[in-house]
């Protein structure tokens, strides 16, 4: 047995096994499949992780209520969450209008309760945590958000011209980037007391940035046109941003598993690297008729995918394949999911709009 999965049993034949949240019936979608959701168990039992001879990886999906819901709204457009341990997480978004609408709420107890800790900003797009003290958050117009106390209080970091910004990453306390529209990477050296711009121009919007240490970069973006894509790459801390390929579709992510392996996601694709980013390959996957929003990994074999409509798909071969999970019904399908996180090898988190937080877990699952 896989020493990562103790309590998961191996299977010998996949169209035999149960789950301990229904036994004796084939893998499929328990519980309701439409409605309002709050407080509703949906179990899925993954075909695609069903291997005969190894533990077979199924998902109980809860709909968490996030604690916050302003008068006259279901509830906040998540943009991002980030979790610094298994405990403390962060969701960030907005509802209403796009210069005042903007929130960040935080939990300490493991998701059990979450409470607003930052209200009328820009619309948050994206969060970035250095270590349990020290967070980015960056936003429509001009938002640039920093707290030293682990959020407790936050602070507007000017940095001129205003842009829409959608990333941001950091190295260390110090040295971080800023990317958003008009093809905009901006660097600073000093935690944010002062900018360089490393990029600007026209055509796209820069929607992400990663580097893997002081001089390894890279940035993805989506052209205005809608058609296009860019995955941008730099090898001298940022100075210089080279084109390292264009894409037939808008990039939407990035995410780095390790130094070799990586994903990008935008309108109906998912690339996939091997080899440190010098080749990228789109993976196959089923049902796909949307943008996917983010990908999740807990290793550089297992992730999952999530997209408009509510759509996730899941992968155990490090995103050559992806599989369509139905997770939820007709009840679901104005909604999007737009970030995926996992707090921990057993634990995964998905927000998305009106409100939503769902929480993934591990569950049990045996031969019958």
């Amino acid at each position: 047995m896989n020493p990562l999965l103790p309590h998961l049993e191996t299977v010998r034949d996949c169209s035999r096994m149960k789950s301990i949240m229904g036994p004796g019936r084939r893998p499929e979608v328990w519980g309701p499949e439409a409605g309002d959701g709050r407080g509703a168990v949906i179990t899925k039992v993954s075909n695609a992780y069903c291997v005969p001879g190894k533990p077979v990886v199924a998902w109980q999906l809860e709909w968490m209520p996030s604690g916050y819901s302003p008068p006259g709204h279901f509830g906040p457009t998540y943009e991002d969450l980030v979790f610094v341990n298994s405990q403390v997480g962060w969701l960030a978004g907005g509802i209403g209008s796009q210069s005042t609408g903007g929130v960040v709420v935080n939990t300490s107890d493991g998701a059990r309760n979450w409470t607003l800790r930052l209200e009328g900003v820009g619309h948050i797009k994206d969060l970035h945590f250095v270590d349990h003290n020290v967070g980015w958050a960056v936003g429509s117009e001009g938002t640039v958000l920093r707290t030293l106390d682990g959020g407790a209080h936050w602070e507007q970091i000017d940095v001129h011209p205003y842009r829409d910004f959608s990333g941001v990453y950091f190295l260390d306390r110090r040295r971080g980037w800023v990317v958003g529209h008009h093809e905009t990477i901006l660097y600073t050296a000093d935690g944010g007391s002062t900018w360089v711009w490393q990029r600007e121009g026209s055509e796209f919007a820069v929607r992400a940035v990663v580097f893997l240490d002081n001089l390894r970069g890279w940035a993805v973006a989506s052209s205005y046109s809608g058609e296009r894509g860019l995955l941008l790459r730099t090898l001298d801390g940022g100075e210089h941003w080279t084109q390292h390929m264009e894409t037939p579709v808008p990039i939407r992510t990035l995410t780095f598993g390790d130094s070799m392996h990586a994903w990008i996601t935008g309108t109906n694709a998912i690339y996939f690297t091997e080899d440190g980013g010098e080749t990228w390959t789109p993976g196959e996957i089923d049902s796909l008729i949307t943008t996917v929003t983010d990908v999740g990994f807990v290793n550089h074999k297992e992730g999952w995918a999530v997209g408009y409509f509510c759509r996730v798909w899941e992968t155990n071969d490090g995103g050559h394949t992806w599989h369509y999970v139905e997770s939820f019904g007709p009840g679901y399908s104005l909604r999007s999911f737009h970030a995926i996180e996992f707090s921990d090898y057993y634990n995964a988190w998905i927000v998305g709009s009106s409100g939503f937080i769902g929480h993934m877990t591990r569950i049990p699952v045996y031969e019958n």
